[in-house]
């Protein structure tokens, strides 16, 4: 095997230097140790090496870009969000590929791709920042990977590149390099799979590169290893006519959030590996402990910090024959017609009328067909009331400010059964009065995947539209589960954690999932407060399941945007269970718009007091009834509306009626005076505006278990018609 003699000691140098130093920076110490070396071996004078100059202060994208060898993969990176990553702090091994690797990488992407997509590796030129991007992440690691510390033979690597994809084993294996005169120099080789590193810990002051001499990438990956925008662009070519939808995709070309949706792994994000849930899986249990004051959770952080995306999807054959439309044209000239305020804008431009139409089909979260509500079925087919309302969540979309309900109905009289986008109402109630848009089932699609690495796309029936229509059907009592509040809860996993039995074991659904400040979306917090998302078995009374514990707390987190401007009651559930509170939790709310100054809502609230105090005014409906037992149903009906006004005049609400408690049909929430909701604050809220919540406690070992929070119009709580029980 022939070998560049200068690379092999050069690459035995630098590990010399690691060992003697722990060092990240190109000191000058270790400068004049590498000059020694080399000195001391003979040169070829074949050397791809640039070592760093003296007194220079080298980043990975400094480095690479001060080497014309590497010009071909440093275009490739420059044409990701990943390069100006690369010149800060963060810590990365980067798997540098040289002009003649990245030519050859070309050549095997164009000869696997299918006939329709070979232009696209033509040259750099015609590459895709989409392509780019997951070439880019394909060779990059979080951490730094040492090769020097490494021993004879091979084995795994343990470490996933930013596409989440673990590398491939190593292998190191010893030779000699004749130097004349019968000496001979001890050289190993480093693979990684079939790539050979031809320059070994090359350091740099923000991690370590090492030069391969082939790519990583295999552009033929398993469809889940894909973006979203690859596998919609991939599925358009194999999938039938009715599920063919290029006019979308090209739509999300036009408005640049195909760029958006090729994001998934946050490079700033960083936890110990001790302190993560997969180190704590493998060592049967973590170290740490989330107490509460009923139990005790094992607590451990997510590894990486995703990011990841929901895609609505319309097909071509819809928008041809509900709309027609037959080219993106057409569809920017329908965009300017439902958001005329962003016609002539770019198209870029969020604010643009495309931007604004494609944007709200996107979601900033993974939600699974099984996930779009509640995917506990245990809790679906036991605790809620759904004849009376659809299970349902509201999320916030890609288009500022604005607002998605998704609902399923139980509804034998629906047209097609399934999962809803702004359906209001119900058949069984006979106040259907928005039927929604209707998102495709696994019945509708067959086989085809729709999954990514970074997501899921589901086919809905219309075009999704937040306009005026939209927007009086979503002014209802919106109804936001704690853990929908932050993308970060849903795409950790932390969300849906159900615990079926009473058994504790090892896995996620026994695991606090904590969060690091400035990592969790939304929400802010002070250095003493603890916050982490828990599962709840069925037999625990959390509308479906959930909870967010905040632990001596100082939070604050955004509120979810209003519809329209109107007056709103803001509104938070509470349990005054001492297993779960204090006996000693005040809590001062406050309110902030913007950036503006926060304002107190109200006087401090006592959290541990039970709905049967006499500040609140509560009264069972069944106690209403066994008091009142003969008198007639419209009596009883109104004493029981007598007393929710009188909780409600105090600023309090029994809980919602929709969820039994313990299985059994003739108790629910409302009836526990223990679980109640708040009405932390009452006014005007101005559509298009964010506003920020704030919770302070005070007391010792506080604790609040955070389950839903309310936004509710004054013409429901105040409309003609008394609020539902719902």
């Amino acid at each position: 095997m022939r070998f560049k003699s200068n690379l092999g000691l050069i690459g035995l140098a630098i590990a010399t230097i690691l060992t003697i130093s722990t060092q990240n920076s190109c000191t000058e110490e270790m400068l004049q140790e590498l000059e020694k070396q080399q000195e001391q071996q003979p040169q070829s004078g074949d050397s791809i090496v640039t070592p760093p100059a003296k007194d220079s202060v080298l980043t990975i994208a400094s480095y690479l870009e001060g080497n014309p060898e590497y010009s071909d993969f440093t275009y490739i990176l420059k044409r990701t969000a990943l390069w100006d990553t690369l010149s800060t702090d963060s810590f990365y091994t980067c798997f540098a590929l040289t002009n003649e690797a990245v030519q050859e990488c070309l050549e095997e992407m164009r000869h696997t791709s299918s006939l329709q997509n070979r232009p696209l590796f033509n040259s750099l030129e015609t590459l895709t920042d989409s392509i780019c991007t997951i070439v880019a992440k394909r060779h990059l690691v979080r951490g730094i990977i040492r090769f020097d510390t490494l021993q004879m033979g091979e084995g795994d690597l343990l470490r996933n590149n930013l596409m989440d994809e673990p590398l491939s084993r190593y292998t190191i294996f010893v030779d000699f390099m004749e130097l004349g005169q019968d000496l001979y120099q001890e050289v190993k080789y480093y693979y990684i799979g079939h790539s050979r590193i031809i320059i070994v810990d090359m350091p740099v002051t923000n991690g370590i590169v090492q030069v391969i001499d082939h790519s990583f990438i295999n552009y033929t990956p398993d469809p889940s290893s894909q973006f979203l925008p690859t596998l919609l662009w991939d599925n358009n070519s194999s999938v039938p006519d009715y599920l063919k939808a290029r006019i979308f995709y090209d739509a999300l070309v036009r408005t640049r959030l195909l760029d958006t949706l090729q994001q998934y792994i946050d490079p700033e994000y960083y936890v110990d590996e001790d302190k993560t849930i997969s180190y704590a899986l493998l060592q049967s249990g973590p170290k740490y402990v989330f107490e509460t004051p009923f139990e005790n959770f094992f607590n451990a952080y997510p590894e990486r910090r995703l990011f990841m995306y929901t895609l609505f999807v319309v097909t071509d054959s819809i928008l041809a024959n509900q709309y027609g439309i037959y080219s993106v044209d057409d569809l920017e000239r329908y965009a300017n017609n439902v958001y005329p305020e962003g016609a002539g804008l770019d198209n870029t431009s969020p604010e643009s009328s495309l931007y604004k139409l494609m944007s709200y089909h996107i979601l900033p979260v993974w939600l699974h067909y099984d996930q779009l509500n509640t995917r506990q079925y245990e809790i679906l087919d036991n605790r809620t009331m759904r004849n009376e309302m659809d299970v349902e969540d509201f999320y916030e979309t890609m288009q500022p400010h604005s607002l998605m309900r998704i609902s399923t109905p139980l509804d034998p009289s629906v047209e097609r059964r399934g999962i809803y986008i702004n359906r209001k109402g119900t058949v069984s109630a006979n106040n259907l009065t928005h039927s929604g848009v209707r998102i495709w089932g696994y019945d509708d699609i067959g086989s085809y995947n729709t999954i990514a690495i970074n997501g899921v796309y589901h086919y809905v029936d219309k075009l999704l539209l937040f306009d005026r229509d939209t927007k009086r059907a979503l002014l209802t009592r919106i109804r936001v589960m704690a853990t929908t509040l932050s993308p970060d809860f849903i795409n950790s996993g932390a969300r849906g954690r159900l615990v079926f039995m009473n058994i504790r074991t090892f896995d996620h659904s026994n695991f606090a999932y904590s969060f690091l400040p400035g990592y969790c979306k939304n929400f802010e917090w002070s250095s003493n407060t603890k916050i982490a998302v828990t599962p709840r078995a069925r037999y625990y009374n959390f509308l479906y399941g959930d909870q967010v514990i905040f632990k001596d707390y100082d939070v604050t987190f955004r509120l979810p945007p209003v519809p329209m401007s109107a007056t709103y009651e803001i509104r938070l559930w509470n349990n005054s269970d001492s297993q779960y509170g204090t006996t000693d939790q005040t809590v001062q709310y406050y309110l902030r718009q913007g950036d503006g100054q926060f304002m107190e809502c109200g006087a401090p609230i006592d959290l541990s007091l039970s709905a049967n105090d006499p500040s609140i005014g509560f009264i069972s409906d069944k106690q209403i009834r066994q008091q009142n037992q003969y008198a007639s149903e419209q009596q009883i009906q109104a004493l029981i509306q007598d007393n929710d006004d009188l909780m409600h005049s105090n600023g309090y609400m029994k809980s919602p009626d929709i969820y039994q408690t313990n299985n059994d049909i003739n108790n629910n929430l409302r009836d526990d005076p223990r679980q109640y909701r708040v009405i932390v604050y009452r006014g005007y809220l101005q559509e298009g505006q964010d506003y920020y919540l704030r919770m302070k406690s005070s007391g010792n070992n506080t604790y609040f278990s955070f389950n839903f929070i309310e936004l509710v119009p004054k013409d429901i709580y105040q409309g003609d018609e008394p609020e539902d029980r719902h």
